[in-house]
């Protein structure tokens, strides 16, 4: 039950966050040039901002990923062993005759009738365990993909927006410099641009703001620039393995 009501407050969550998405969907269409709506992007784009304020809520900024959702996953499964073994625990003490029972009592103390008479909410709090640490597990199966320690949740975000841009459009994310102006310019920063203050606006929590290139006035650009080459190179080192 408790499993079921986690997952239903999730599906809440992203229903909500999904119809404030959409709203602004065209807006980020525009920005790329797209003059009809465009199903793939904007699905790509919706999962890439939620990504980003899931990954931001969770604080993964402490931990690594992929090393979090082995954590989660592990406790998901002790939980789920612990629920099992106590509601066993508990129907074969049920099942006893009461003068047994009454006997076993003499003998473990009021201690241990306290414990016993606590084993339903022992197992009701497992199974509470075991749905919110699975529910976190799920999502982050696919969430680890490197980028900036210290702005993981935003390296989700801009991977995810390249992977719709390129989508959307069939060319790489890619940054160029303005030599005239001294500037980073491209369609793909401003689509990072026109995006980022609704990502930071839903993953804002007290005292937590989305980390993002703040250091000088190309940090942006010059961060996004790092992140496309790093795609292009990976991308054409896995057409060179290809047989």
């Amino acid at each position: 039950m408790a499993e079921q009501e986690a997952e239903e407050a999730n599906q809440v969550f992203q229903h909500v966050t999904s119809k404030i998405i959409s709203r602004h969907l065209p807006e980020y269409e525009r920005t790329i040039g797209l003059t009809a709506p465009n199903h793939e992007f904007r699905s790509k784009l919706t999962d890439a901002i939620m990504a980003c304020v899931f990954t931001h809520m969770l604080n993964s900024d402490r931990w690594r990923l992929g090393d979090l959702r082995r954590d989660l996953a592990k406790a998901n499964k002790e939980a789920r062993s612990a629920q099992n073994s106590l509601r066993k625990l508990s129907d074969i003490l049920g099942a006893l005759p009461q003068s047994f029972r009454d006997e076993l009592a003499t003998h473990w103390g009021i201690f241990g009738e306290i414990a016993h008479r606590s084993l339903e909410r022992e197992i009701s709090w497992l199974i509470d365990v075991s749905g919110l640490t699975g529910i976190f597990s799920k999502h982050l199966k696919a969430l680890d993909r490197g980028g900036a320690p210290k702005m993981r949740a935003f390296a989700v975000l801009a991977n995810g927006l390249a992977d719709g841009y390129e989508i959307a459009t069939g060319r790489l994310a890619g940054i160029t410099w303005d030599e005239y102006d001294k500037r980073y310019d491209g369609e793909f920063l401003k689509l990072v641009q026109a995006v980022l203050p609704l990502a930071g606006k839903l993953a804002d929590m007290p005292g937590r703001p989305l980390r993002v290139p703040r250091q000088g006035k190309y940090a942006l650009g010059k961060y996004l620039s790092t992140l496309t080459t790093a795609r292009k190179k990976k991308r054409a080192q896995a057409q060179c393995k290809k047989p």
